[in-house]
């Protein structure tokens, strides 16, 4: 489980997050929406450790706060392409492993699995400029599940890519998401993939959080912003 107490990120005297409190349990996909600059991207970061911050982050019980990245046993899909361009895709996906020495038997094995799962089995092979924008974002998205996080932070992950590919990969994402069990936040701007990706949402506006519920309680809530928001975007 994740636990967030009073989060606060401030930069140049500016409040960026402010006193934000939620929990997030394994297996559930939880969407962070909201206008742009409401603060959805600063707090993936801030749980990730990539930002400094004041309150509190828990995962499982055990604190974060003051953990570096790599320690704090997360998987972190951003929206720009991050793939090593001098490694083939196969050595992209098992990059994670390979730092926290695996046996390559072990590293194979698991970069095999997660390529059949995720479609990506005939293109193992190729570098990344070889490789599809679809093809680019799966690699990602392997990589990051295959040392097996205790959670899990999207920030757009399929921002510009074609909208019928989209679609399948967030089929294809939504269908391993189930299969891990893990808690995750899921960051984009369309509400509709929010929607069938996620079984709850957090709505953020100006840095705190204005709603967290499931989809249907959020619009059953009297709150005139917020379905005003919800309206223009389903």
């Amino acid at each position: 489980m994740l636990a967030v107490d009073h989060l606060i990120l401030s930069k140049n005297d500016q409040l960026i997050l402010s006193e934000l409190s939620f929990q997030v349990q394994p297996n559930v996909v939880t969407a962070l929406i909201g206008p742009s600059g409401s603060g959805k991207t600063s707090l993936l970061r801030c749980i990730a450790g990539l930002e400094s911050y004041q309150g509190t982050i828990q995962l499982n019980n055990l604190p974060l706060d003051g953990l570096a990245p790599e320690k704090r046993s997360l998987g972190y899909v951003e929206q720009d392409n991050t793939l090593l361009p001098h490694l083939t895709a196969a050595d992209n996906i098992a990059y994670p492993l390979k730092l926290r020495k695996q046996a390559p038997v072990m590293i194979a094995q698991a970069v095999n699995t997660l390529a059949a799962q995720l479609q990506l089995t005939a293109v193992l092979k190729r570098y990344p400029h070889q490789l599809s924008g679809g093809e680019q974002r799966r690699v990602m998205l392997a990589r990051t599940m295959v040392y097996q996080p205790k959670i899990l932070l999207f920030d757009e992950p399929f921002a510009g890519v074609d909208a019928l590919l989209r679609v399948e990969l967030v089929r294809l994402l939504k269908q391993q998401l189930a299969a891990l069990r893990l808690p995750v936040l899921y960051v984009t701007h369309d509400l509709a993939e929010a929607n069938y990706i996620a079984d709850q949402a957090i709505v953020l506006r100006a840095g705190t959080i204005t709603a967290a519920n499931i989809w249907a309680a959020l619009k059953q809530q009297p709150d005139p912003w917020l379905q005003t928001f919800l309206a223009q975007h389903f």
